[in-house]
C-alpha cells in the first residue's frame, strides 16, 4: 500500500457515462461501506482504496438517488453530495455537471481591486427566493455599476429558511433556491451581463443539524472551540483527508459551478497549527483554478482580528489571501454618527476614527480595546487599500449589531446619501448589501428553520442574549414571519433616484481608478473629511452644520453633490466653481471636485 494519502481522486458521485457512476467516499472510521442507489435501491459494496478512502463503480445515472450504508446498518447521505433534493436528512442525488451547456467562455472575471461587491441572500432577495427569480434583477445591478454579486452561503442546510452558515452539505446547492441547476443558470446569466459571482463559504464548522460526517471520518475536532460548535479538523490526526475535502470543495465551486471568487467565513476560527496553514492552500487552489480557467479568481477572508498577515504573500510569512473584510469603517461610522452603542462599538465613537480607517485600513491596529480588555490588531503599513473590503452595512452588522435596522432607517436621507458616497468613492473595495442601492428600509433579521425543537429553543435564547449586549431585541428566528419581513419592498420613484446616485458614484469610481491606490491622504475636521482620488477631491460632511473644507489649488469645479435633485436630494445651493482655498460643504452631504486647471 502506498504511504501517500489519496487526496486528488474525485469525491462524491461522478458520472462516467450514461450508465456508470463512480462513487468515492472518505470514511476511515468505517469497517464496511456500501451504497444503495437507483430506483430499486440496489446495494453495492464499496472497496477500500487505502487511507480511509472507499470507492465503487456502479450501474446508475444522473438523477438517481443514493444513500451510504455504514457498517451494514446505518444510512447517511454522501458528504460530497452535489444535491440533497429532500434536505440534509434525505438521500443524495447523482448530478452530471456536463449536462449544463455554459455560454460564458468569454467571461474573464474582474480583479478584486476593480470590484464593487453586492451581497445578497438568495432566499430573500426576491419574493420567490430562487436563483431563477434573482436572474431578473441582474440587469438592474449591472446598470448601477456592480461588478460582482456576492452570494451568502448556498450549501445545503436544514429546513427551507436559513442564512446559510448552518450548512452541512458543502458541495450541495440548497434545493429550495433551485439546486445545482438553478445556480448554474444564475452564474451563467450573471456572466452574460458582465457580472462576476463570489460565493460565501464556511470552512470553520458544520451546522448543528444533519451533519453525519463524524461517523465516517474525523471531520471535526474538540481541540478547538468555535461559537457555533466543534471546529473543523485541519491539524489533528486524519486532517489530511479534511483538507483534501475542503480543497476539492473549493475547486468544485470554481470549476463545476463557474464561481469566480470565494469569501471565507470567520477564518479566525479555522484553527491550524501545521507548518502550512490551510488558508494558504485554499488561496493557492483558487489561483490555480483561475489559471486553468483563464480568468481572474480571488479569495477574500472575513476576520475580526485586524491581522495584516492574512493578505501577505505566503513566501513572506503571510496566509496568502487576496483580501479581507474589515469591520472598522462600519463601526467608526455607526458609533460616531448613527448612535451605535455597546458590544464591539464601545471602542468607537470619534469621527477621527473614520479618517483613520480610510487612511490606515484598521482603527484598532495594536491599540487598547475596551471591548476585549487588551490590545487588538496590528499596524498595516504594507496593506494596500484594495486588499480591504469595507461597508456601512452587511448581513451580520444589520441583524446582529443594529437589531435588523438598515442605514436607510437609521440615518436621514441626506446622511444616508453622504455615507454612500464615502463608501463608493473611498479607497477600499466597497460592498453594498442587497437593497442598499435602492434605499431599502425594511429590516434584515437572523432566521432559521431547524427541525430539532431543542436546537430551535437554544438558538432563540442565545440570539436574545447576544442582542441584549447591544441594547436591542430581535424577533423569533424560527418564525416564518421573521423571514417574510426580510423580503424586499415594492419599488417606487425614490428607488430610481437612489439607483442613479449609485450609478453616478460607481462611474466616478471607475474614472478614479477603482481601489488602485497605494495610500490615501485624509484631511479631517470635527465632522468632515476629504481625500484625493487622482485629480479629484472628495469632501464629505457627516455633521449637522456646514463645514469649511480646505483645498489646495486655484480653481475647482463641482462634479457631483449628493444633494442634487436627480439623486433625491434637496438641490445643491453651493457654487459650481470654487476659487478659494476652502470650500463650503453643507451638512450631511458629499461633493466631488475636479480642478479646472492642471
Amino acid at each position: 500500500m502506498s504511504t501517500e494519502p489519496i487526496t486528488a481522486l474525485p469525491l462524491g458521485a461522478n458520472v462516467l457515462d450514461e450508465r456508470t457512476v463512480e462513487l468515492r467516499v472518505w470514511a476511515p472510521k468505517a469497517d464496511a461501506l456500501a451504497v444503495e442507489i437507483g430506483p430499486g435501491r440496489e446495494l453495492h459494496a464499496l472497496s477500500a482504496e487505502g487511507h480511509g478512502y472507499w470507492s465503487a463503480r456502479v450501474g446508475a445515472r444522473a438523477g438517481d438517488d443514493y444513500v451510504l450504508v455504514l457498517d451494514g446498518d446505518r444510512r447517511v447521505p454522501d458528504p460530497a453530495s452535489r444535491h440533497q433534493p429532500l434536505g440534509v436528512h434525505g438521500p443524495s442525488r447523482v448530478v452530471d455537471a456536463s449536462e449544463f451547456h455554459w455560454s460564458d467562455a468569454s467571461f474573464r472575471g474582474h480583479p478584486l481591486r476593480e470590484a464593487v461587491l453586492y451581497e445578497l441572500h438568495v432566499g430573500t432577495f426576491t419574493a420567490e427566493g430562487t436563483f431563477d427569480a434573482a436572474i431578473a434583477r441582474l440587469d438592474e445591478l449591472a446598470r448601477v455599476g456592480v461588478t460582482t454579486v456576492e452570494l451568502m452561503p448556498v450549501a445545503s442546510f436544514p429546513g427551507p429558511r436559513n442564512w446559510g452558515y448552518d450548512g452541512v452539505g458543502l458541495f450541495a446547492v440548497h434545493d429550495a433556491y433551485g439546486g445545482p441547476a438553478g445556480m448554474r443558470r444564475f452564474v451563467d446569466a450573471a456572466h452574460a451581463r458582465g457580472l462576476g459571482v463570489c460565493l460565501d463559504v464556511v470552512y470553520n464548522h458544520f451546522g448543528p443539524e444533519g451533519c453525519y460526517w463524524d461517523a465516517l471520518a474525523p471531520y471535526t475536532t474538540d481541540r478547538y472551540v468555535t461559537p457555533w460548535g466543534r471546529a473543523m479538523n485541519f491539524d489533528g490526526p486524519g486532517s489530511d483527508g479534511v483538507r483534501a475535502f475542503v480543497l476539492q470543495n473549493v475547486r468544485a465551486w470554481l470549476c463545476e459551478m463557474h464561481v469566480d471568487a470565494l469569501r471565507l467565513d470567520a477564518v479566525q476560527t479555522m484553527h491550524d497549527q501545521t507548518a502550512r496553514h490551510v488558508l494558504g492552500e485554499i488561496g493557492q487552489a483558487v489561483r490555480d483554478a483561475g489559471r486553468e480557467l483563464g480568468k481572474d479568481t480571488w479569495v477574500v477572508a472575513e476576520s475580526n482580528q485586524n491581522d495584516p498577515r492574512l493578505t501577505r504573500d505566503v513566501r513572506a510569512g503571510g496566509l496568502g489571501m487576496d483580501g479581507q473584510w474589515s469591520d472598522d469603517l462600519h463601526h467608526a461610522v455607526h458609533a460616531a454618527h448613527l448612535g451605535a452603542r455597546g458590544g464591539t462599538f464601545v471602542d468607537f465613537g470619534r469621527h477621527a476614527q473614520i479618517a483613520k480607517a480610510l487612511r490606515d485600513g484598521f482603527v484598532l491596529d495594536g491599540v487598547y480595546s475596551e471591548y476585549r480588555q487588551r490590545r487588538h490588531g496590528a499596524a498595516a503599513p504594507d496593506l494596500a487599500p484594495a486588499r480591504l473590503v469595507t461597508f456601512v452595512e452587511n448581513h451580520d452588522q444589520i441583524a446582529n449589531g443594529r437589531g435588523g435596522a438598515r442605514v436607510s432607517s437609521l440615518a436621514s436621507p441626506d446622511l444616508d446619501r453622504a455615507l454612500l458616497a464615502l463608501l463608493l468613492l473611498g479607497p477600499n473595495v466597497p460592498l453594498l448589501f442587497m437593497g442598499q442601492e435602492r434605499g431599502e428600509r425594511g429590516p434584515f433579521h437572523y432566521f432559521t428553520s431547524h427541525g430539532d425543537a431543542a436546537l430551535t429553543r437554544a438558538v432563540r435564547e442565545g440570539r436574545a442574549r447576544e442582542h441584549a449586549a447591544y441594547g436591542g431585541s430581535m424577533p423569533d428566528p424560527d418564525a416564518a414571519a421573521t423571514f417574510a419581513m426580510c423580503k424586499p419592498a415594492p419599488a417606487d420613484d425614490a428607488d430610481a433616484r437612489r439607483r442613479e446616485l449609485v450609478r453616478a458614484l460607481t462611474t466616478l469610481r471607475r474614472e478614479m481608478g477603482g481601489a488602485a491606490l497605494e495610500r490615501v491622504e485624509v484631511v479631517a475636521g470635527d465632522d468632515w473629511l476629504s481625500f484625493s482620488r487622482g485629480h479629484h477631491v472628495v469632501a464629505v460632511n457627516l455633521g449637522d452644520r456646514d463645514a469649511s473644507v480646505p483645498v489646495t489649488g486655484t480653481a475647482w469645479a463641482r462634479v457631483l453633490s449628493t444633494a442634487e435633485a436627480r439623486f433625491g436630494g434637496p438641490g445643491e445651493d453651493a457654487p459650481d466653481l470654487y476659487g478659494e482655498t476652502t470650500i463650503r460643504v453643507a451638512a450631511r452631504r458629499a461633493v466631488v471636485l475636479s480642478p479646472t486647471e492642471r
